[in-house]
């Protein structure tokens, strides 16, 4: 079951309606959880990007110190490591992003930088993030996204 598939068919459908502040703060508040559970320390600093159907959240990430101390001896096992973690970050952030938040997820791309402990994390949505702060558009404004003419506001 893809992660909004619960809410859905609980008749939920999409998720409330939310500033873009609320969106954003129930964002970076699951993905320093998902972080914190998995390595027993949160990001240092967080930022997160709302744009329509996507969002990127940038971290600093605060290494685990076995993979810091092992990391010169064998780059190879910690990049193997790391990408264990990632998979299983990217695993939990999307349980949860659906069951908390309600979100239907297409899917996540992550990916992590150990020598500045920055990790990018790009969440794709099935829907539009429901922002209710969002100015009005004018039609004239609107450009198109793709070969099938939908157009992003």
């Amino acid at each position: 079951m893809r992660a909004g598939a619960a809410t859905e068919a609980a008749g939920g459908g999409l998720p409330a309606a939310r500033t873009s502040g609320q969106w954003k703060q129930d964002i970076l508040r699951i993905y320093n959880s998902v972080n914190r559970d998995i390595s027993g320390v949160g990001v240092s600093r967080q930022s997160v990007d709302l744009m329509g159907d996507r969002f990127l959240v940038v971290a600093n990430h605060q290494r685990i110190p076995a993979l810091a101390s092992i990391d010169a001896a064998d780059r190879y096992l910690t990049r193997m490591t790391d990408v264990a973690l990632i998979d299983e970050s990217k695993r939990r952030l999307l349980v949860e992003l659906g069951t908390v938040l309600g979100l239907a997820v297409r899917t996540i791309l992550k990916d992590y930088d150990p020598v500045t402990e920055t990790a990018a994390t790009v969440v794709i949505l099935d829907d539009r993030l429901p922002v209710s702060d969002r100015m009005p558009q004018d039609p004239r404004l609107a450009r198109v996204d793709d070969d099938r003419g939908s157009a992003i506001h």
